[in-house]
C-alpha cells in the first residue's frame, strides 16, 4: 500500500507511522533527484546570468582569483540596468495595513492592534532590506524568494538562493503550483548549526555532491550534505481522508492528497514530515516577468543577454584595434634618412635627405563601429525602460521645466508598473506569512509576544489578541514615505507645501528651509502633536481598558469631539453594547463609561477656562476703571472726582478742603 505505482510522496496516510514515513521518505528522494536532472540546464542559465549581472565568473570554484573568474565583460551595462531597476523600486516602501470597515468593534480593535504587530516585525526581521534582495534577484534571475519560518519561537525571514526553489513547470501551466521544493548543498557542520535538534543526525550521513555547478560548493571541510524540503498544498478545506477511491484494477485505495503536506530530509533521510495545514507555501514570491507557460518568471537579464553578449563583441573588435593601431607609424622611404630620431622632446628641428616621412595618423577604430555600440548601450536601456535623464547621461529636450518633469517621470513610471506591483504585492504577502506562522507558534507555545509600532510610540502586543479569521478582514497597502527620498526632489516637496501655507508659521519656514537636509519630519510631528495626544488616550482606554484623562493645556473641543465620535462608533460596531441576546457587553459597557468620564473631564476643563477667562475679563475691566478714574479726559480740562453724599463734617465730594 505504501509503495503503489499511483502515490506520490505526499500521499501520507499516517504521519505518526514510521513504515508509511520511511516509504514516503523513498519516494522524495527520488522526486527530487530526478528534478535535479531535469533541470540542470536551469541551474547553468542561473549561473550564466549571476555571472553576466555580477562580472564574476560563478562557474568556478570559490578557490580560485577573482581574475581567473573574470569573463569576457568589459562594459558591464546590464549590471548598471538592474541597480538602476532596483533602486527606483525599493525607495518606495510599503506596508500593509489591515482593513475592518464592515466589522464589529472587536474586530476593528483587533485590526489594529494586528496592524501594528505586523509592522513591529516588519522592522525586527529587516522584511524591508531582505525584500530588497529579492527583487534584485528577480531582476538577474527571474524570480526573487524570501522564506518565513519560525526560529527560537520568533518569525524568522531568509533569502534564499534562487537556485534552491524548486517548481515543476508542468504543473502548473494553467495555475499556481501545488508543490514546492528547497535544495540546498551547504556543509555539514553549517547544517548542524542550523538545525540542532537533528544534528545527531546529520553527523551520521554520507558527503553528497550537487550534480551541477553550485556557488560555494567547495565549502568549509569540503563535506556537503544535501538538504531537502517539499511542501504539498491541501486540496480541500477538510484537509482530511473522508472517501477513499478504490482501484479497480488493483483493488488497493487511491490515495487523492487531499492533505497537504511537508517533509523535511537530509541526504534522502526524512527529519522531519508533518501534515501542511496553510492554504500557501512560506514563501514570498517576487517575479520580474512571468512567463506565459507558468513555471519560472524571466528576468531583465535574460532579455538583455542578447544585446549584451554583442556589445562585448564590439568591445573586443573595439580593442583590437585600439592596440593595433592606437600608436602612430612613421613611413619613411628606402635609402632616405631622418635626423635626429623621433622622440617627445619639444622644439625638435628634424632634417631629412631623400623623401619627407610620413606619420600615419589613421582612425583606430571605425566611426560605424562607435556609433553602433552606442546604438546598442540605447536599446538595451531602452528595453529596460529607464529613461536617458535616469541614466544621468543627458536632460530631455524642452523638460527644463518642473510640471514637464514630472510628466516625464510619470511616463516612466508607468513602464515598469508591473515589477513595482511585484514589489508592492510583496508586503502583502509578507503580512501573510508572518500572521501564519505566528499562528503556528501560538499554537504550539500557547502565546506570542512582540512589541508592535504605532505611530508614535512602541507597544507589546500579544498576537493572541490581535489574531482575526481572513474573512474577517483585507489587507491594503499603505506608503511609509511621505516625501521623496533624494536631498533635491524633497526640497522641491517642501517648497510645494510652503507653497500651499501648509506651515504659515514663518520660523516653520525658515526651519524647512535651513540646511540641505530640512527636517519635515519634525514640523509635522509638532503640528500634529495634538492629535496624536489624543489619538493615544483614545487607545489607552478603547484597547488598553486604561483611563487617560485629558490635559488642561491640550484642545478639549477636539478631544471632545473625537472621544464622542469613538463612542458612536463602538456602539455602532457593537449594536449598541448588547449582545445577540440583547445583554449588555461588558467590556463596551466599561470603555463607554470612560469615554463618558473622559468627555466630562472636557467639560470641566472647559469651564474652568471659561471661568478663568471671565474672572480675567473683570479684573481687566476693573484696572481699567481704576485707571480711567484717576486720569484727565483728553481736551476738558483736569479731571474731576466723581460726585457723592456730603460727607459729615467735611467738604464736599470733588471740591477741595480749604485751610
Amino acid at each position: 500500500m505504501y509503495d503503489a505505482p499511483n502515490m506520490q510522496w505526499f500521499h501520507i496516510d499516517d504521519f505518526d507511522e514510521d513504515e508509511c514515513v520511511d516509504a514516503a521518505g523513498k519516494r522524495f528522494d527520488e522526486y527530487i533527484t530526478g528534478l535535479e536532472n531535469d533541470q540542470q540546464g536551469r541551474m547553468t542559465d542561473l549561473m550564466k546570468f549571476g555571472s553576466m549581472y555580477q562580472n564574476v565568473d560563478m562557474m568556478y570554484s570559490t578557490n580560485t582569483s577573482i581574475t581567473a573568474q573574470m569573463p569576457a565583460q568589459i562594459t558591464n551595462v546590464t549590471q548598471a540596468i538592474v541597480d538602476a531597476l532596483v533602486a527606483k523600486q525599493v525607495v518606495n516602501e510599503s506596508k500593509a495595513t489591515f482593513d475592518v470597515d464592515d466589522g464589529d468593534w472587536e474586530a476593528h480593535v483587533k485590526a489594529e492592534q494586528l496592524d501594528k504587530f505586523v509592522f513591529g516585525e516588519f522592522y525586527r526581521c529587516k522584511v524591508y532590506e531582505l525584500h530588497e534582495q529579492g527583487f534584485r534577484d528577480a531582476a538577474w534571475s527571474g524570480d526573487g524568494w524570501l522564506k518565513y519560518t519560525a526560529r527560537n519561537r520568533k518569525v524568522y525571514c531568509e533569502k534564499p538562493f534562487p537556485g534552491e526553489i524548486r517548481i515543476d513547470p508542468a504543473a502548473c501551466v494553467s495555475g499556481p503550483p501545488r508543490e514546492m521544493y528547497q535544495i540546498r548543498y551547504i556543509a555539514r557542520s553549517l547544517a548542524q548549526s542550523m538545525y540542532p535538534k537533528y544534528a545527531a543526525q546529520i553527523a551520521l550521513l554520507p558527503n553528497c555532491e550537487p550534480p551541477y555547478q553550485y556557488p560555494n560548493s567547495n565549502n568549509g571541510d569540503g563535506q556537503l550534505v544535501r538538504l531537502q524540503e517539499g511542501w504539498h498544498l491541501p486540496d480541500e478545506e477538510t484537509q482530511s481522508y473522508e472517501e477513499e477511491e478504490i482501484d479497480e484494477m488493483t483493488g488497493e485505495p487511491i490515495c487523492t492528497g487531499k492533505r497537504g503536506a511537508y517533509m523535511f530530509a537530509c541526504n534522502g533521510v526524512v527529519l522531519d514530515c508533518k501534515e501542511w495545514k496553510r492554504t500557501r507555501f512560506p514563501f514570498v514570491r517576487i517575479p520580474y516577468s512571468r512567463d506565459i507557460a507558468g513555471g519560472y518568471s524571466i528576468g531583465i537579464v535574460q532579455q538583455l543577454a542578447p544585446m549584451q553578449r554583442e556589445l562585448n563583441k564590439l568591445k573586443r573588435r573595439k580593442l583590437k584595434g585600439l592596440n593595433l593601431y592606437a600608436v602612430p607609424r612613421v613611413y619613411q622611404q628606402a635609402g632616405s634618412t631622418c635626423t635626429p630620431d623621433f622622440n617627445n622632446d619639444l622644439g625638435q628641428k628634424y632634417t631629412w635627405t631623400g623623401s619627407k616621412p610620413e606619420v600615419d595618423m589613421s582612425p583606430c577604430v571605425s566611426n560605424e563601429l562607435v556609433a553602433e555600440e552606442e546604438t546598442l548601450k540605447n536599446d538595451m536601456y531602452q528595453l529596460a525602460g529607464i529613461s536617458p535623464l535616469e541614466r544621468g547621461s543627458q536632460m530631455p529636450n524642452r523638460f527644463d521645466s518642473r510640471p514637464g518633469m514630472r510628466e516625464y517621470v510619470a511616463e516612466s513610471d508607468e513602464k515598469h508598473a508591473l515589477p513595482s506591483l511585484a514589489w508592492s504585492r510583496s508586503f502583502l504577502e509578507a503580512a501573510r506569512c508572518i500572521i501564519d506562522v505566528a499562528r503556528e507558534i501560538t499554537e504550539e507555545y500557547g502565546d506570542y509576544e512582540a512589541f508592535g509600532a504605532a505611530k508614535d510610540f512602541v507597544t507589546k502586543i500579544n498576537f493572541k489578541d490581535a489574531d482575526l479569521e481572513d474573512e474577517r478582514f483585507r489587507i491594503k497597502l499603505q506608503n511609509t514615505n511621505l516625501l521623496p527620498t533624494t536631498v533635491t526632489g524633497k526640497r522641491l516637496a517642501i517648497l510645494d507645501l510652503l507653497k500651499a501655507n501648509a506651515f504659515p508659521n514663518p520660523m516653520d519656514m525658515w526651519e524647512m528651509m535651513a540646511g540641505d537636509h530640512p527636517d519635515v519630519d519634525a514640523i509635522i510631528n509638532r503640528k500634529t502633536a495634538g492629535r496624536k495626544l489624543v489619538e493615544k488616550q483614545m487607545y489607552m482606554i478603547v484597547v488598553k481598558s486604561m483611563y487617560f484623562a485629558p490635559d488642561v493645556h491640550q484642545d478639549v473641543t477636539y478631544a471632545k469631539s473625537t472621544a464622542l465620535d469613538t463612542i458612536q462608533q463602538i456602539l455602532y460596531r457593537s449594536n449598541g453594547g448588547l449582545d445577540a441576546s440583547g445583554n449588555p457587553i461588558g467590556p463596551v459597557q466599561k470603555t463607554v463609561a470612560m469615554l463618558d468620564k473622559y468627555v466630562q473631564a472636557c467639560d470641566d476643563i472647559d469651564a474652568n477656562k471659561q471661568l478663568a477667562a471671565q474672572q480675567k475679563a473683570q479684573e481687566a475691566q476693573a484696572a481699567q476703571g481704576v485707571m480711567n478714574a484717576g486720569q484727565p479726559v483728553p481736551g476738558a480740562g483736569p479731571a474731576v472726582p466723581p460726585a457723592g453724599p456730603p460727607v459729615a463734617g467735611g467738604p464736599a465730594p470733588g471740591v477741595p478742603a480749604g485751610p
